[in-house]
This record gives structure tokens, sequence and C-alpha cells, in this order.
């Protein structure tokens, strides 16, 4: 959606339920009914772009992820709640040449040790280039 000559708004989003076959099939002694290893979750994805049509900056970007997600609602509930938000540096038309700054926050209800089920926090600077 065009805000105005120099903002632009962007949002996606996804919702999904179904069947965990990768956790189905990861156990080894008493399965579950394959009815019981049920997911569900969603993801909204707002992006805001300002255009700056400059020689070397072409535009930047704010934007942040939010994602709920239970990978196993039915028998051993454990929802991860994570937020991305990002700021990206668009150096050429069409993601062609781009920097990001973001930060990856992952919540989960009960963290459980020495597994990767557990709240945690990632920082990164991603560099893109395509040709």
């Amino acid at each position: 959606m065009k805000l105005s000559d120099d903002w632009q708004l962007s949002v996606s989003g996804e919702y999904k339920s179904g069947t965990n076959f990768a956790l189905f099939n990861s156990y080894t002694v008493n399965p579950p009914a394959l009815s019981q290893v049920r997911m569900h979750g969603f993801y909204v994805f707002p992006i805001l772009r300002y255009a700056y049509n400059l020689p070397r900056v072409r535009a930047i970007e704010f934007s942040s992820r939010y994602e709920y997600f239970d990978e196993n609602y039915k028998l051993d509930s454990d929802p991860r709640q994570t937020i991305i938000p990002n700021v990206s540096l668009i150096f050429a038309d069409d993601f062609y040449a781009a920097v990001q700054f973001g930060v990856a926050i992952d919540l989960y209800k009960t963290n459980v040790p020495l597994t990767t089920d557990y709240s945690h926090n990632l920082a990164y600077i991603q560099l893109q280039v395509r040709f």
C-alpha cells in the first residue's frame, strides 16, 4: 500500500494448522495416535519502506515479524513466540545489494534445559548481494 510518494507499507501473514509428521516420526517407542500430534501457529510481517532514491542508498526498511507457533499443542504444549525486528539499507533496486540489521527474540512458555527449546536472543547483520 502506497502511503505517500516516499512511504510504502506491506503486510503479510499466514496461519497454519495440521499434523506434525516430523514429530510423529521421531517417536521410536509407543508412538501416540497420529491425530494427537498436532501443530498450529501464525505469523504477521509488516514492512514500512522509505524510498530515498539517492545514488547510493535507494531505501530504508523497518520491519518486524511476529510469530506464534506450537509444534505439539495436544500432547506437550510449549508455544514459542518469535519477534524479529529489522532495519535494512537498500543500495540497489530489487534488493540487488542490501545490508540488514536485526534481532531474533525467541520466547518459550516453558524453558527446557539442554535443548533448543529455551528463550534466547540472536543479533545479526546480513549482507545481500545478487547478480
